[in-house]
């Protein structure tokens, strides 16, 4: 192909009609406020293939054709409703976060009481101690700090019997 064949003549460019684009087929769903006062949606839009996106529409003069539309679609007390369905959702989540975090401390807590009692039991002298008050005394232990009082008591006892022996 040379220079020339590739050429396009000016004089024979041919009219195409325009093609009328309509407007994407967008469905609006679960819109609540961000901020009401300065008319500040979030919203889900489906577009015709199924995907769905958020997104945050603002619209604080009025002229806003999302919002328009999305207005059209849902009355102010509709968005209101979700809007308090979604803050009732959040709460009930953080609620949920919280109990479960108090739950994992509290567990936690008790399984460190639990080996300290262990590590308190496998020191020899704690162990070979014929002393069955003290030794209960730590098995019943509400926390870390009262089974080392027990213990630190039955060790110093049980140093002062070894000494008595000797």
């Amino acid at each position: 192909m040379s220079l020339e064949e590739t050429i396009i003549n000016p004089t024979s460019v041919e009219l195409i009609s325009a093609e009328v684009v309509s407007p994407p087929n967008k469905k609006y769903l679960f819109p609540y406020w961000s901020n009401k006062d300065n008319r500040h949606l979030i919203v889900t839009i489906e577009n015709s293939a199924g995907q769905q996106n958020m997104a945050s529409i603002m619209d604080p003069d009025g002229t806003n054709p999302d919002m328009k539309a999305v207005l059209e679609q849902f009355t102010e007390e509709e968005i209101d409703a979700n809007t308090q369905e979604g803050l009732d959702r959040r709460n009930q989540n953080i609620k949920q976060q919280m109990e479960r975090r108090e739950s994992q401390a509290a567990r936690g807590k008790q399984e460190a009481l639990f080996n300290c009692k262990l590590e308190a039991f496998e020191v020899e002298a704690i162990k070979n101690s014929k002393n069955t008050e003290l030794k209960r005394a730590i098995r019943k232990s509400k926390s870390i700090m009262e089974v080392q009082a027990y213990a630190t008591i039955l060790m110093m006892k049980e140093l002062e019997n070894d000494e008595a022996a000797d």
